[in-house]
């Protein structure tokens, strides 16, 4: 047993004293926030089986991690037909791009006496007898050195290739690998910063991205003439994507989801990829950014573009797929959000995520010729329907007269009960009626959950993002208390509940912003990796950098310029105004956060200890400001409900 808990020793040791020796269970954070029991899924090109790449535990106990299995499925049966489970693996993710292969990648453990050695593998996989090739090694080293992770960007069923983006020599290149002999042949390279292609079925690429300085930023390469690549286009991922919806044309024509400037909505666009214009409007959804594509796994034909009203709602470009569509919709709930995951070679079978508010995930597998659906598997099965609750949405007018919206979960203990107010991140970003692990987990716990729809988030077009400009801390924090007094106003909660305000990101700053601004609301805040100082948070774009320059002008309009406005921002920074703090506050931070400085949260502790103000101080090694990791995600809610048990009971 000591060599497989060499794996389990990754977990902080916060958590192995926190887990409980039972099978997981709804009581403990990783069963909302870890990750999902089926970590991956592919189905065979035939249509015919399907591959999850499930996390195995020793005797159910979640926290007691074993090596992962890959599981293969009938979808006539959905009986288990094999499972591929050699130990001293973990698997990052499956890929079928032919009958008779499927590929893995494989975290490899040679553990010694003393310490363990970590090795990336490609794998081919015969889905017949199990038996495998390696068609790829990385380098040997550490846990933390080896992780690096390719992708397949790209299948050729032509020539039996797959596309990668391999590290090596400092950059990362785009390699084709044959998926019979393991030969290997560079297609493109690309730079340290490189995230991805766009290929051809022929494996030939034309577009690339790259992250900027910052990882919020993006940046959009094509190839000349003379075959190199050449910057076209920057964008901030966190506001506005491009996502290409369709392969080049001869005549360099893509379309693509973006929002050009000056337009409302981000909408599906033709592209001019050499002259950098958008050439005709294909569709767009007033009101609605678009924020999802969906391409046939062969052939790259465009499906559907989606947005989302409070499910997901789509736009088919195919008649035969809108029937399949529309069969889909009428089968499941009106609740469901689904999507196509992946097609078969002859797009007759599909394989769906389906989740809502109160499902947490589940897969299908969909015969457009029979119109029979089969289930293949739940991603969370250790949630069962008392551990989650439903969701209902609050419509309210703000008290400047803007229509506005809320999503609100009430708990077990109904109006009486404690409230927690969670406000997104972005700003530029907004919740959907979905399942969201951190508010069902804090619902389960018996509190109501409230989560606020204010001006300046985002997909909702250009006008509500931009009545957000200069509203940080005045009316977008006022937008949050006008939701919670409708909540009172319908009977949804009690005048007297407990509220407590909780946020991530700028949630996090809303979150000291109403500590500050009106200390009186809330008996508690808790802020993860929020911004507690905004002429701090200005003053980390160097603005003698072109590309870093365009990032902050963004910032400066929707917090202000401190050249003209300093007195106004002053007002709103939390760090600036805590002598007005009555509640006690934890913050929590990822030491590597590059959107948000750790400096943030470690400044306004050391300002809150100053003034002699009750303040927790958590933070979280290593985790960036996605907070990606399962580990970081449970140890940040640990502390959360240790914290809100104390608030709401204690003090």
């Amino acid at each position: 047993m000591t060599l497989y808990r060499y794996l389990a020793a990754r977990i902080a040791a916060i958590f192995m004293c926190l887990c409980l020796v039972a099978p997981a269970h709804a009581d403990y954070p990783l069963a909302y926030v870890g990750d999902a029991d089926i970590r991956d899924v592919a189905m065979s090109p035939d249509g015919t089986q399907v591959a999850y790449l499930r996390t195995q535990y020793f005797e159910g106990i979640r926290s007691e991690r074993d090596w992962d299995a890959i599981e293969f499925v009938s979808t006539e049966t959905t009986d288990v037909t094999l499972e591929f489970n050699p130990e001293f693996r973990l698997y990052y993710w499956v890929s079928w791009p032919v009958d008779d292969l499927l590929i893995t990648q494989a975290l490899t453990y040679d553990i010694g006496r003393r310490s363990a050695k970590t090795q990336i593998e490609l794998i081919a996989i015969d889905p017949t007898d199990g038996s495998e090739r390696i068609l790829y090694k990385g380098d040997r080293g550490d846990y933390k050195k080896s992780r690096k992770v390719p992708r397949i960007m790209g299948i050729s069923t032509t020539t039996r290739e797959i596309a990668l983006s391999i590290e090596r020599s400092g950059r990362k290149d785009l390699v084709a690998i044959h998926l019979d002999t393991g030969a290997q042949r560079t297609l493109a390279n690309g730079s340290k910063k490189t995230l991805y292609w766009e290929m051809d079925s022929d494996l030939v690429p034309y577009l690339r991205i790259d992250e900027g300085r910052r990882r919020n930023e993006k940046r959009v390469y094509v190839l000349d003439e003379r075959g190199r690549w050449v910057l076209r286009r920057t964008y901030n991922a966190f506001e506005n994507n491009f996502s290409a919806a369709s392969d080049v044309t001869e005549d360099e024509q893509l379309l693509v989801v973006h929002r050009p400037e000056g337009a409302e909505q981000a909408a599906l666009y033709a592209y001019d990829i050499g002259d950098d214009v958008y050439t005709d409007l294909i569709f767009e959804k007033p009101g609605h950014d678009l924020v999802l594509t969906k391409r046939t796994k062969f052939g790259g034909q465009l499906m559907y573009v989606g947005w989302y009203e409070d499910t997901l709602e789509k736009k088919w470009f195919d008649d035969e797929f809108e029937t399949a569509g529309s069969n889909l919709d009428k089968a499941l709930k009106p609740e469901d959000n689904w999507t196509v995951v992946e097609t078969s070679e002859d797009n007759n079978h599909w394989l769906i995520y389906v989740s809502s508010p109160t499902r947490p995930g589940s897969l299908l597998y969909y015969n457009l010729e029979t119109k029979r659906a089969r289930f293949i598997g739940k991603t969370r099965p250790e949630l069962k329907s008392d551990d989650v609750h439903a969701l209902r949405r609050i419509d309210y007018t703000a008290s400047d007269g803007m229509e506005l919206y809320g999503y609100f979960i009430a708990s077990k203990r109904g109006p009486e009960g404690p409230l927690v107010v969670m406000p997104h991140g972005g700003p530029v970003a907004r919740d959907y009626a979905d399942f969201d692990g951190i508010a069902q987990y804090l619902a389960n716990k018996g509190y109501n959950v409230f989560q606020p729809q204010f001006r300046g988030g985002g997909e909702l077009g250009v006008t509500f993002e931009m009545a957000g400009y200069g509203q940080w801390g005045r009316a977008m924090q006022t937008d949050i208390e006008d939701g919670v007094d409708t909540l009172i106003a319908e009977g949804l909660l009690s005048p007297d509940s407990r509220r407590v305000i909780f946020g991530l990101s700028y949630g996090g700053y809303a979150a000291l912003a109403a500590a500050t601004l009106t200390p009186e609301n809330y008996a508690c805040a808790i802020s993860v990796n929020g911004v507690s100082d905004l002429p701090m948070f200005l003053q980390s774009y160097d603005q003698s950098d072109a590309d870093e320059q365009d990032i902050y002008r963004v910032w400066v309009d929707r917090i202000g310029d401190p050249e003209t406005d300093m007195d106004r921002i002053l007002e709103v920074s939390p760090r600036h105004q805590m002598d007005k703090v009555r509640a006690p506050i934890l913050l929590i931070h990822g030491s590597a956060d590059d959107i948000v400085d750790v400096q943030q949260s470690r400044a306004a502790y050391e300002t809150l200890v100053g003034l002699q103000k009750y303040v927790v101080y958590h933070e979280l090694e290593g985790a960036d400001h996605q907070i990606w990791d399962e580990d970081q995600r449970t140890e940040m809610l640990v502390y959360v409900d240790r914290f809100l048990f104390q608030c709401v009971y204690s003090w």
